[in-house]
């Protein structure tokens, strides 16, 4: 169970940083 959300915790994590990642290169892009 701990494993299970020691996952889910990495995965929210990875897609938080994508999204600030295109949030940083959209004012380039446009």
């Amino acid at each position: 169970m701990k494993k299970k959300t020691r996952d889910k915790l990495v995965y929210i994590i990875s897609i938080f940083m994508l999204v600030a990642f295109i949030l940083g290169l959209l004012p380039a892009l446009i």
